[in-house]
Formats: C-alpha cells, sequence, structure tokens
C-alpha cells in the first residue's frame, strides 16, 4: 500500500513540478490533464504550458477525440491549438484523421489551411477528395494548398471532375483550374466553353479571364456572340475588353446593337477601354437609338475618349431632345471636347435649353472655341440670361476666350448692372484683361 502510495507522489511530482497545482493521484492521468484543459477551469493555463514544454506523446491522438467528440466550439479550438504545439509533419496522420472525420467545415477548413503549411505530400489524395466539398471556403483552402504542395497527381482528378453528368462537379473542377491552370488542361477548357450548363461555361470564361489566355480569344469572340444565355456573352465582351483585344472591333459593334440592354452596356465599355478610332462612327448612330441612360453615358464617354463625334448624328439627338437634362450636360460636354465646327453650332444652338444647368455646361464648353461668333452670343448670354448661374458660366468662358473684342460690351455691362454678385465678377474679369493686354 505504501509502495503505491509513493509511486502517486513521485507521478504527482512529475508532472506538476516547479510551484504547479499538485492534484490528487486518482487525477493523474492524460486524459484528465486534456478535460482539465478544454472545460478551462483554473488549472487549465498550467497543463497548456506543462504540453508546450514537455509534449507527452500521448496527448495529441486524447486532442483528436476531443476535436471529435460533441464538445463546444471553443473547447475544440483549444484542442486544435494545443496539437499546433506538436511538430506539424510528425502528427499528420493525426490531422488526416480530424479531416476525414469532422463534420464541421470551419474546422475541415482550418486543418487544411494547417497542414497545407507542411507541404507533405501525404497530404494530397486526402486535399483531392475535399474539391468535392459542398463548401467552398473548404474547396478553395484544399484548392490553394494543393497549388502550394504542386503535385501533378490532382490534374487527372481534376479531369475527371469535369467529365462528371452532374454540372455542380463540373464547376468544382473549374474552381480548381482557375487557381491552378497547368497548359495540359486547356483543350478540356476550351470544350467547357460548349458545356450545355449555362455556369459551367460562365465559369470557364472565367478560367481564361483569370489565366491570361490570349490564346483562347476567337473562342472568347465566339461566345461574345453566340452564346445562348446574357449573362456569358456580358462575361465574355468583359474579357475582350479587359484583354485589349483589337480583333474583337466587329464582335463589339455587332453587340452594340444587340437587343439586351446588359450586353450593349458591356460592349460600350470594351469599346470606351479599346478606344478605337473605327468605332466612333458606330458608337454614334448606336447612341442615336439609345434609351438607357446608363449605356448612354458608357457611349457618350467613349466619344469623348476618342475625341471623335463620329459625325455627331448622336450626340446631336441627345443634346438637343433628350429628356434627362443629365445627358443633355453630358453632351454638351462632349461637344466641347471634340472642338470642331458642326459641334460648336450645336452648342450655339443649346444655348436656348430649357435647363439652366445645360445652358451652364453649354457656355463651358463653348469657352474652348475661340471663335468671334461665340464671343457675340456669350456676351449675349452676359447680358440677357435670367439666371447668375448661367451668366457667370458665360463670363468664365470669356474668360477662357480671352478675345479683346469682348471688353469693351463688358464694361457697358459693369456700368449698368445691378446684381452686386455679379457686378463684382466683371470687375475682375476686366481687371484681370486690362492688366494682361496694357
Amino acid at each position: 500500500m505504501r509502495i503505491h502510495i509513493l509511486s502517486a507522489v513521485l507521478i504527482t511530482l512529475f508532472f506538476f513540478y516547479s510551484g504547479s497545482v499538485v492534484l490528487s493521484a486518482e487525477e493523474i492521468s492524460y486524459e484528465k490533464m486534456v478535460s482539465t484543459l478544454l472545460d478551462a477551469k483554473a488549472e487549465s493555463n498550467k497543463i497548456a504550458s506543462y504540453i508546450a514544454r514537455v509534449k507527452p506523446p500521448q496527448i495529441p491522438p486524447l486532442l483528436v477525440g476531443e476535436i471529435l467528440s460533441e464538445r463546444s466550439y471553443s473547447s475544440k479550438q483549444v484542442a486544435m491549438r494545443t496539437l499546433q504545439r506538436y511538430p506539424l509533419r510528425s502528427y499528420i496522420p493525426l490531422w488526416l484523421e480530424i479531416l476525414e472525420k469532422i463534420d464541421s467545415f470551419v474546422i475541415k477548413k482550418q486543418v487544411i489551411d494547417i497542414m497545407a503549411a507542411s507541404g507533405d505530400r501525404r497530404i494530397v489524395m486526402a486535399l483531392v477528395r475535399e474539391l468535392n466539398n459542398p463548401f467552398y471556403a473548404v474547396r478553395k483552402s484544399a484548392i490553394l494548398a494543393l497549388k502550394h504542395i504542386g503535385d501533378d497527381r490532382v490534374f487527372p482528378y481534376i479531369l475527371n471532375m469535369s467529365k462528371s453528368p452532374d454540372p455542380i462537379h463540373r464547376i468544382y473542377s473549374l474552381e480548381a483550374i482557375y487557381h491552378m491552370y497547368d497548359r495540359r488542361i486547356y483543350f478540356t477548357l476550351i470544350d467547357m466553353l460548349k458545356d450545355k450548363n449555362k455556369s459551367v461555361r460562365y465559369s470557364a470564361l472565367r478560367c481564361i479571364e483569370k489565366n491570361k489566355l490570349n490564346q483562347a480569344l476567337p473562342h472568347v469572340r465566339n461566345a461574345a456572340i453566340r452564346d445562348s444565355n446574357f449573362e456569358v456573352r456580358v462575361k465574355a465582351i468583359e474579357i475582350l475588353g479587359g484583354f485589349r483585344d483589337r480583333n474583337s472591333l466587329y464582335v463589339l459593334l455587332r453587340c452594340l446593337s444587340d437587343s439586351n440592354r446588359s450586353i450593349r452596356y458591356a460592349s460600350a465599355m470594351s469599346l470606351y477601354i479599346l478606344r478605337l478610332q473605327r468605332s466612333a462612327y458606330s458608337l454614334s448612330d448606336r447612341l442615336y437609338y439609345e434609351s438607357d441612360d446608363s449605356v448612354k453615358e458608357v457611349m457618350i464617354e467613349a466619344l469623348i475618349r476618342l475625341r471623335n463625334g463620329g459625325g455627331l448624328r448622336g450626340l446631336r439627338r441627345v443634346v438637343e431632345g433628350d429628356e434627362n437634362p443629365k445627358m443633355r450636360i453630358l453632351a454638351a460636354f462632349a461637344l466641347g471636347e471634340i472642338k470642331n465646327r458642326k459641334s460648336m453650332a450645336l452648342l450655339l444652338s443649346a444655348l436656348h435649353d430649357r435647363e439652366i444647368k445645360v445652358r451652364a455646361e453649354v457656355c463651358h464648353s463653348l469657352g474652348s472655341y475661340r471663335d468671334k461668333i461665340v464671343v457675340r452670343r456669350l456676351i449675349h448670354v452676359v447680358n440677357g440670361d435670367s439666371y447668375r448661374y448661367v451668366r457667370t458660366a458665360a463670363l468664365y468662358a470669356l474668360m477662357s476666350i480671352r478675345d479683346r473684342s469682348s471688353v469693351l460690351p463688358l464694361f457697358d455691362r459693369y456700368a449698368f448692372e445691378e446684381d452686386p454678385v455679379f457686378k463684382e465678377k466683371l470687375r475682375i474679369f476686366l481687371r484681370k484683361f486690362i492688366k494682361k493686354y496694357k
């Protein structure tokens, strides 16, 4: 009996030396240590410290059991952190056991991320099996881990997934290809652009986009024109713009007249990116018929970027008759940026617009034209418009033009001006002009 008591005392001292909490002989077991640790009892910090220092080999299997048990999430996290104290590569089989048996997708993802740091090829096939996991976070972690390890054994599995009768699995294969593209998969990827499932085709386009596969552009152009799903077509059109594919002009111009608003918008945006002078007339013609304001805006911005009105048919239609004042303002701005005689004539006509802000923008744009006719019309606005906001815009335009013929009429206006604020603006303009040319 004394021998048993002495043994218990020695075991106690062995585990809890240097000021550690003294437990009874019955409590000194690895199971008790793990239980105390996970239950966050008073002794848990000292137990955690002991495990980190000594690393008893009996503890990891017990931790795995607790992680796979019905314990709370917080307790499982403590067990995970404790298991991480042990050399990762030495305990890969235990981590693989957790990955295989755990139901929680959150913990599965954590386990994959932990194992990925090892670079150990023993985990490859377990990760491959997770490529079909219903939870995206798990699949992505598995894909990134496999990419980090760089083992070719994954590619036959991805190819098999791509041929699955289940479209979900085909999409999962494309998720892997997205991050792990290899030239050996190219033709498989191109074949998937013809898949009967629109989501598969869309995902295949994303893979082409992500991996910058310029050689696939002929297939992308074909999808932009002929795919039966408008979302797939939009993605293809976006890729053509993003790849700066100048050979896609005929595709984009054709799509610019599509009945679907999203396709027209994407086409206009890609034409804006490509900045091809050959697109100006088509943009202008399509702008003439366009009914959607957001598409009109992109078309006008594209013409501004080209500094080409494409014959001005579309801009004329907008600045003269669009119901939305914001569109008329943008068209007026575009005409000021394009700077030719025809656009100047349109701006002079638009000085009669019923909206104050439109007239002000027209005045601002006319400030880009150093022409006697423009000067006379702007002086007329300074003298005759009912709103200070518009008159001020006309005055600033005259400041930009700096034609000497405007000084005397503005001086006369200053003499009779009754609005004190505008009179002060006239004084400043005249003073600056006289000082510059005295």
